[in-house]
C-alpha cells in the first residue's frame, strides 16, 4: 500500500500511477468477458455473491487508489480520479447479460463512484464531487444519449435492488444496498485513508449530495413531489439527522456553502433551498 500511496503523492510519478491504474483494469476487463462473469449461468443467491465478492476482489486495489486520489488527488491527476469509471462503463456499452449479471459488474462502477466520492467529502473538496457526479458515461440500457454515473447507477438496480437483501442477510431491509455498500466500504477505505468515526457521516453526506443532485439533474423546475434515492440515512429522523445537519450548513453560508461554489445545483442557494423542500417530503413518504 505504501508504495501506491507514492505514486498519488508525487505528481512526477502520475506516468507510472496511469499504467498501474491501467493493469488493473484490464485484469478486471479481462475477468468480465471470461467465465466466472457468464452470461450462460443461470441466477441463484449463491452465484449473486460469488459474483459480487469476485468484482470486489478485483476492484480492490482501483478503489483504494480512487480513495486516494480522492483525498489527495491534484489538479493534474484530474483524469485519474473519473478514468476507471469511464473505462469500466465504456466497455460495458451494448452488454447483453440479463438485468442481474449486468448488475454485477456495474457493482464496480458504483464501489468507484462511492469510493471517489466519499473520500471527496471528507477532504471537502466539492470540485472534485461536482466532476464526479458531472460526468456523463454510456447508458446501460440501450439509450442512445450519455447519462450521468448516478444515473446510469439507477438504471442499473432499478429491477434488482431487494436483491442486496440476499448480502446482508435479511429479506425485508429498505434499503439493502446502502446498507451493504456502508460495511464493506468502511472497511476498504479506512485501509487507505483512515477516517474513523468520521466515515459514517461522510457516507451519509455523500449519499445525500448524491440524491440531490439527481433531482437537480432530472428538473429545470423542481416540482413540489420529486423522487430522488434514499440511503441509510432516510432512516436517521431525530437529533442524529444528516439531512437536517446538511441542510442548516447550507443555510448559514447560503451562496458561499462550498459545494455550491463549486457548481453544484448551479450555484444557486435557492434552487438547493427548493430541492431539499421537495426531498423531505420523499423523506417522509418514506418512512411511512
Amino acid at each position: 500500500m505504501k508504495d501506491l500511496k507514492k505514486l498519488v503523492a508525487d505528481d512526477n510519478l502520475r506516468v507510472e500511477l496511469h499504467d498501474r491504474i491501467g493493469h488493473n483494469l484490464k485484469k478486471l476487463l479481462d475477468a468480465f468477458d471470461g467465465e466466472q462473469f457468464s452470461n450462460e449461468e443461470k441466477y441463484s443467491p449463491e452465484e449473486f455473491k460469488t459474483r459480487i465478492e469476485k468484482c470486489e476482489e478485483l476492484t480492490e486495489e482501483l478503489c483504494k487508489t480512487q480513495a486516494l486520489l480522492g483525498y489527495w488527488g491534484t489538479i493534474n491527476q484530474s483524469n485519474l480520479y473519473t478514468f476507471s469509471i469511464e473505462n469500466i462503463a465504456a466497455a460495458l456499452r451494448g452488454s447483453r447479460d440479463n438485468n442481474i449479471w449486468k448488475a454485477v459488474k456495474w457493482h464496480s462502477v458504483r464501489l468507484l463512484f462511492y469510493h471517489g466520492g466519499i473520500s471527496a467529502i471528507a477532504s471537502k473538496n466539492y470540485q472534485k464531487l461536482f466532476r464526479l457526479f458531472d460526468l456523463k458515461v454510456p447508458p446501460p440500457d440501450h439509450l442512445q444519449k450519455m447519462v450521468s454515473v448516478g444515473e446510469a447507477l439507477l438504471i442499473v438496480n432499478s429491477r434488482i435492488d431487494n436483491i442486496y437483501n440476499k448480502l446482508i442477510e435479511t429479506d425485508n431491509h429498505k434499503t439493502p444496498l446502502s446498507e451493504y455498500l456502508y460495511q464493506r466500504i468502511n472497511m476498504t477505505l479506512n485501509d487507505v485513508i483512515y477516517l474513523g468515526p468520521l466515515f459514517e457521516p461522510c457516507f451519509d453526506k455523500f449519499e445525500i449530495m448524491y440524491a440531490l443532485d439527481y433531482i437537480d439533474r432530472e428538473h429545470d423546475e423542481i416540482p413540489e413531489r420529486v423522487w430522488g434515492p434514499i440511503g441509510r440515512f432516510g432512516f436517521k429522523v431525530y437529533e442524529d439527522n444528516p439531512f437536517r445537519h446538511l441542510v442548516e450548513e447550507a443555510e448559514k453560508l447560503k451562496e458561499n456553502w462550498q459545494p455550491l461554489q463549486a457548481g453544484l445545483f448551479g450555484g444557486s442557494y435557492e434552487r438547493f433551498q427548493k430541492i431539499c423542500t421537495s426531498f423531505q417530503e420523499r423523506l417522509q413518504r418514506f418512512r411511512w
